[in-house]
């Protein structure tokens, strides 16, 4: 309401944008906190080694979680965790004991598997709800795996559950050597970045001029 956007795009990956389990976003806690020259790190623990729900308020706070668990570079590591952290061979073995260790503790609080996984649904529903109300326009679009393409799936049989009563689209003409590479995390390239936006370009112009 406050930007009153002339149209809302959704891109959903089919690749890993599904929700496994419900979470809700917290207010000014962004997704993720950037790292210079780097990726990020999530505000949001991770499910198998924090209690569900947990958040980091800011950056500091992710990064001596991952820091703790990742890297034995945390200042909260023991005297024996700081004496090993420089060996690789004594590292490597001893983190994933503690991982495992870890999930051990928590994972009776795991999110049970709820059949046919509603809350990508859930929230695209209500998105769509909420901007439908304000007369503000809204596409979906499903930008499939390299997995999904190189298997030829039926894309709309596979995501219905993803998106059932709400139309989407898909980009046409997408093969595997718009990706750099085939697994479910990989991404366009720039061939595929060049037909993903040429596609985006004519789905929002057709929406504007409705």
């Amino acid at each position: 309401p406050i930007i009153q956007p002339d149209v809302i795009l959704v891109a959903v990956y089919g690749g890993n944008d599904i929700l496994e389990y419900d979470r809700t976003a917290k207010p000014f806690i962004p997704l993720s906190y950037p790292i210079k020259n780097g990726p990020w790190l999530n505000s949001e623990g991770p499910i198998y080694l924090t209690k569900q729900g947990t958040y980091f308020k800011n950056f500091d706070e992710a990064k001596e979680h991952y820091f703790d668990y990742f890297s034995l570079w945390g200042d909260e590591n023991s005297f024996f965790e700081k004496a090993i952290r420089y060996s690789v061979i004594l590292s490597r073995p001893y983190m994933k004991w503690k991982t495992q260790q870890r999930f051990k503790e928590i994972e009776h609080q795991m999110p049970e598997s709820v059949e046919g996984q509603p809350f990508s649904n859930q929230n695209l529903m209500g998105l769509n709800t909420f901007a439908k109300e304000r007369n503000i326009p809204v596409e979906f679009a499903l930008i499939p795996s390299p997995s999904d393409v190189q298997s030829k799936l039926d894309l709309k049989k596979k995501y219905h559950f993803v998106f059932d009563g709400l139309a989407y689209a898909v980009p046409p003409n997408i093969t595997v050597e718009d990706y750099d590479g085939l697994a479910d995390a990989n991404h366009f390239n720039n061939a595929g970045h060049r037909k993903f936006a040429d596609f985006l370009a004519t789905l929002i112009q057709s929406t504007l001029t409705e």
